[in-house]
């Protein structure tokens, strides 16, 4: 991977530097194949039928519209018949760079553009929609955009109907270019090979307790700062939106304690939780959820969340990417 695309998130070296150990080319992987079929970000979206509201962040860009390209694998008119790779891989810039679930990543054009025509291939038509869109501009002018959907089609080698839910995650330079494109969904809903995975214990107990801001007793929880910044590694860092990032234990802490200080009553939950595994067996979790309660001055409060987690191999967070709409919060965002 190449080295220095995180050093404006992070002051660390970042863990998709593992993940991404591959030398960057055109050249096509010999795990290719499993790499399409696990690349089926659908080719219709039903949003637009179900008012799915945009998020505009400049006059050039909008975070739904992105998504809505990305899951139509690049389709002009939203037909699950027709797809436009090259338009779909034009979302991402020169040295951008596709992630799936347990296999090498695509790297560049040629790649990216390979996975989609082939991901068309194997499920036909494809229907996909969002569920949640949340696009962030960060502190440092960066994009970002999270979004939960789901991958809903026809299996093509057995016409059995696939529905599979998804969250995918994107860092983007400052004109909405995607530089990294993460999806998590679990492969066995969608090729049909093996059974969906069940979630693991381990991945369970960090999501609840990341979600519950360090408390592992049941919701409504009490706050626990000192046992969140506990659930990162040594050099983990925490992205949230409109901030710079915090990427040591006190200042972890501080910030979990300056979030929390803004709610009367705070009760979290998960709705939807997508663990995978990096093909070097680092693992992820991809988390919506939302949190409800009352604010300092009484008022109801509903912040809906996704949360991407990049994790070290002993269940340590190393990057935790938090997304939400700032507007939504109890009170506006202090400087940490």
């Amino acid at each position: 991977r190449q080295q220095g695309r995180f050093q404006k998130y992070s002051l660390h070296s970042s863990p998709h530097s593992s993940i991404s150990s591959q030398t960057p080319g055109r050249s096509v992987d010999p795990y290719c194949t499993m790499l399409a079929l696990t690349l089926l970000l659908g080719a219709a979206s039903l949003s637009a039928a179900v008012g799915l509201p945009t998020t505009p962040l400049t006059p050039e860009y909008n975070a739904t519209e992105l998504a809505e390209i990305y899951i139509n694998l690049g389709s002009p008119d939203h037909n699950p018949e027709t797809v436009d790779c090259d338009r779909y891989a034009s979302l991402f810039a020169p040295n951008g760079v596709l992630h799936t679930p347990g296999v090498p990543n695509a790297y560049g054009s040629d790649a990216i553009n390979l996975a989609c025509q082939v991901s068309h291939s194997q499920v036909n038509p494809l229907i996909s929609f969002q569920e949640l869109n949340v696009g962030i501009m960060s502190w440092d002018t960066q994009l970002r955009t999270a979004f939960r959907w789901t991958i809903n089609g026809i299996r093509a080698k057995d016409l059995y109907l696939v529905a599979a839910p998804a969250i995918s995650f994107f860092l983007q330079d400052t004109n909405g270019s995607i530089l990294d494109a993460y999806s998590f969904y679990d492969t066995a809903l969608i090729t049909g090979d093996g059974t969906p995975t069940p979630l693991m214990p381990e991945a369970v107990a960090v999501a609840e307790q990341f979600t519950r801001y360090g408390s592992v007793e049941p919701v409504p929880p009490g706050v626990h700062c000192t046992a969140f910044a506990g659930l990162f590694a040594a050099n983990g860092t925490y992205h949230l939106p409109g901030l710079p990032d915090f990427s040591d234990p006190d200042a972890i802490t501080k910030a979990c304690n300056t979030m929390v200080q803004d709610w009367h009553v705070l009760v979290p939950s998960i709705q939807t939780m997508i663990t995978t595994h990096s093909w070097n067996y680092m693992h992820n979790i991809a988390i919506r959820s939302t949190l409800a309660g009352e604010s300092i001055g009484k008022t109801g409060v509903v912040v809906p969340m996704i949360t991407v987690l990049f994790m070290d191999i002993d269940w340590k967070i190393l990057d935790a990417w938090v997304s939400y709409d700032m507007s939504l919060w109890p009170a506006p965002h202090a400087t940490i």
